[in-house]
């Protein structure tokens, strides 16, 4: 819903709470950030400021103010620290309306339970909750084209007959995470690939992944740092040959950039010397 909802019965949604300011007569104007869009709010009982996470519960609102149903006021909240709030990203925030009931529909299809947790911890970062959906790449007017792109490319893993369960399941978080850097500001990655900027903010969750499923994490991690590395574990070589000619494919380039086996002091990783020699094309290019 793009325009302000109008409350005219008391009701209950669970949501993202966003704090502004105090009026002078100590009424504090809040953003409920819920599935459905977003609501603008006034409640009496003040909400702390908390930039590097989000707050999320249940309101209780009654419409107030005139005309009737025009001003709602926040009359309680119940905090829920640990509600799952990817099912709370206003399908709103894309510039796409089926963009992000997409994402959610892939994020409740993994099987797997260590990535199925961990994108929903890492969703739960103020900056890829609420700005993951407009971010863009380097060309002008692709606002929104990462999180477009990303979607789409997952959905293409997911469906793929020539990986195995265990590399779909990490080629669709990877491919949901790849370009998730662009999120940040780029004074924030300026000098360094974006991928690790993303790696560095999402550490907390990888490493609670690796405390139950360390292979799972280790492969991501490696995906990860793809733009910095020359060698991989020949498990994560078809995932990321897969994700990057899928995602390059979707944005309209041509030709299938292919991972090779050469000769090396460690005959047991794969090195991908023609990927990162096209890959270095492309960016030049682009």
């Amino acid at each position: 819903m793009n325009k302000q909802s109008v409350i005219l019965h008391p009701t209950s949604i669970d949501g993202v709470f966003e704090p502004g300011i105090i009026s002078g007569d100590g009424l504090q104007a809040v953003r409920l950030m819920h599935a459905d869009g977003v609501l603008t709010a006034w409640t009496w009982d003040h909400i702390p400021v908390s930039p590097a996470s989000l707050l999320s519960g249940t309101a209780e609102i009654h419409p107030a103010g005139f005309p009737h149903g025009s001003v709602p006021i926040i009359e309680h909240v119940q905090w829920e620290p640990t509600m799952q709030v990817v099912d709370m990203i206003p399908t709103t925030f894309a510039r796409k309306s089926d963009t992000i009931p997409r994402f959610k529909r892939l994020v409740g299809r993994l099987l797997h339970p260590g990535l199925h947790q961990l994108l929903h911890d890492v969703f739960a970062i103020p900056t890829l909750f609420r700005d993951y959906w407009t971010a863009a790449y380097d060309e002008v007017d692709s606002v929104g084209e990462v999180a477009e792109t990303a979607v789409a490319t997952a959905e293409l893993i997911e469906r793929s007959l020539d990986l195995y369960s265990f590399e779909r399941e990490v080629g669709v978080v990877f491919a949901l995470l790849r370009e998730a850097g662009r999120a940040w500001p780029r004074q924030h990655w300026q000098g360094r690939y974006h991928t690790l900027h993303c790696l560095d903010q999402i550490q907390c969750s990888i490493d609670k992944l690796r405390e139950q499923f360390p292979a799972e994490a280790s492969t991501l991690v490696e995906l990860m740092q793809h733009e910095c590395r020359l060698s991989f574990e020949p498990n994560t070589a078809p995932i990321l040959e897969r994700v990057e000619a899928l995602a390059l494919a979707y944005r309209g380039h041509r030709g299938e950039a292919k991972i090779v086996q050469v000769d090396s002091p460690a005959p047991d990783k794969v090195i991908r010397l023609d990927w990162a020699r096209a890959r270095r094309r492309h960016l030049a290019d682009s």
